[in-house]
């Protein structure tokens, strides 16, 4: 047995038969974290179509070009120690022109797309800076399930 095992969080978590108190629905295993567009995606949801063009703009599963902003879909798999199991953070980068197109043309030939470069940037420590407001947990609104997933609120574009 593994100690996961042991924590009644973890056996909840992976419990089949659980129902949430709130809503009713069932829940069941680790949740994947994904977003289906970019923030700065004006056109709304892609639905079903396999791309959504408005426009000039293009928004496919894993690829968006929005005004003169360039996307990629990343997609970051965290194992859980001592789980067979592991969560996925799908998130979307903004990326150089150059790296997405020549991204394109390496899908296009059937190649791996080379990672991109890294970008000359300022960093700092995240001992030193606490997070935003909108970034802390925040209580459920009144009446809504906290395990019911709501879109991400609007966040500013970076300046530069």
């Amino acid at each position: 047995m593994n100690l996961l095992g042991l924590d009644a969080r973890w056996r909840r978590l992976n419990d089949p038969d659980y129902v949430c108190p709130c809503c009713g629905r069932s829940f069941g295993g680790l949740v994947d974290l994904v977003f289906e567009h970019p923030d700065a995606w004006p056109h709304g949801p892609r639905g079903d179509a396999e791309v959504l063009e408005a426009g000039e703009d293009k928004l496919s599963s894993e690829l968006c070009r929005a005004g003169e902003a360039r996307y990629l879909r990343a997609v970051v798999t965290l194992p859980v120690r001592g789980a067979d199991d592991a969560a996925l953070l799908a998130i979307w980068v903004e990326v150089a022109p150059e790296d997405f197109y020549a991204t394109l043309d390496a899908l296009a030939e059937g190649r791996t797309p080379a990672p991109c470069p890294p970008r000359n940037r300022p960093t700092t420590s995240a001992r030193s800076v606490a997070p935003p407001a909108r970034w802390r947990p925040r209580p459920p609104p009144s009446g809504r399930c906290s395990a019911q997933r709501t879109a991400p609120s609007p966040r500013p574009r970076p300046r530069g």
